[in-house]
C-alpha cells in the first residue's frame, strides 16, 4: 500500500509542472502586447482561456499555468484572424484569463 502511495505521489509531482497546451503554428505568429501597442489596430473580439491550476491537491506552477493560458489565447486569436492579444485581467484562482484580440498587421 505504501508503495502505491509513494508511486502516485511521484507521478503527480512529476506531472504538476508539465505543459499540456502547445501553441499552434498560426498561434506562434500572434504576439502578446501591451494596450499602448494596439492604438492603430482593429479590435476583433475577446477570448477566454481556462486550464487546470491543480492536479489533485497539488497546485501547478504559476508560470506553467500562465504559459498555457497565453498559448490557448494565441491559438484562438489566430483562428479569429488576429495577430495580437492583450491580457484583460490577471490569472484568476480558477486558472481563467480573458484576452482582447486585435488585428494590427505586423
Amino acid at each position: 500500500m505504501l508503495y502505491r502511495v509513494v508511486l502516485l505521489g511521484l507521478l503527480l509531482s512529476g506531472t504538476a509542472g508539465c505543459t499540456w497546451v502547445d501553441t499552434s503554428p498560426a498561434g506562434k505568429e500572434v504576439m502578446l502586447v501591451k494596450p499602448a501597442n494596439v492604438s492603430n489596430c482593429r479590435f476583433i473580439g475577446v477570448t477566454t482561456s481556462t486550464v487546470k491550476g491543480a492536479i489533485g491537491n497539488l497546485n501547478r506552477p504559476e508560470h506553467k499555468v500562465t504559459e498555457e493560458l497565453q498559448a490557448m489565447a494565441k491559438n484562438q486569436a489566430a483562428v479569429m484572424g488576429g495577430d495580437s492579444i492583450i491580457a484583460k485581467n490577471e490569472t484568476r484562482t480558477q486558472s481563467t484569463q480573458a484576452f482582447d484580440v486585435y488585428k494590427c498587421g505586423y
